[in-house]
C-alpha cells in the first residue's frame, strides 16, 4: 500500500512503546519501500592504486546500448574486492561507453549479474542508496 501511494516508507513503533514528544527515540523504526532488480556488471573502480575494486559500475541494456545506473559497493567483502578485481581487470573492455560513470572507471564485459536494492532510480536513471545482494554469472 505504502509503494502503491507513491510514498518513502512508513514509520512504526510497538504499540507498548512509550511515546516521547519532541525527541529522537529508539523505539521508532523507520520502514522505507526498497526495490531489487538486477544489473550488469559494466565496469568498476579502484581504491586508489590497490589491486582492489572499489565500487562495482551498473547498466542496463537498451536500445541506444548501456545505460549507466550507477555504482554499488555498499554489501562487498573485502576478499571479493580482490577476487573481483583478479577477474574483472582480466575482462575484455566495454565497446559502448555509457554518459556517467567517472573518468577513472574502467569499462568491462564482465559478464556479472549483480542483484541489488535500492530505494529508487533518481530522476536521471541512477539508483539511489544501493546495496549489492548477490553476484553470478550471466
Amino acid at each position: 500500500e505504502v509503494e502503491k501511494r507513491g510514498l518513502e516508507g512508513v514509520m512504526a513503533k510497538r504499540l507498548e512503546s512509550p511515546y516521547v514528544p519532541g525527541k529522537r527515540s529508539p523505539h521508532w523504526l523507520k520502514v522505507k519501500v526498497e526495490k531489487v532488480q538486477d544489473f550488469a556488471v559494466i565496469g568498476y573502480t579502484r581504491r586508489g592504486e590497490e589491486p582492489v575494486v572499489s565500487s562495482l559500475l551498473l547498466g542496463e541494456m537498451s536500445d541506444q546500448g548501456w545505460l549507466y545506473r550507477g555504482r554499488v559497493g555498499s554489501g562487498l567483502t573485502e576478499s571479493q574486492r580482490r577476487e573481483l578485481f583478479a577477474v574483472l581487470n582480466a575482462a575484455p573492455a566495454l565497446g559502448h561507453h555509457p554518459a556517467g560513470p567517472p573518468p577513472s572507471a574502467c569499462l568491462v564485459r564482465s559478464g556479472l549479474v549483480a542483484r541489488v536494492r535500492f530505494l529508487e532510480k533518481t530522476t536521471g536513471g541512477r539508483l539511489r542508496a544501493p546495496v549489492l545482494l548477490e553476484l553470478e554469472e550471466g
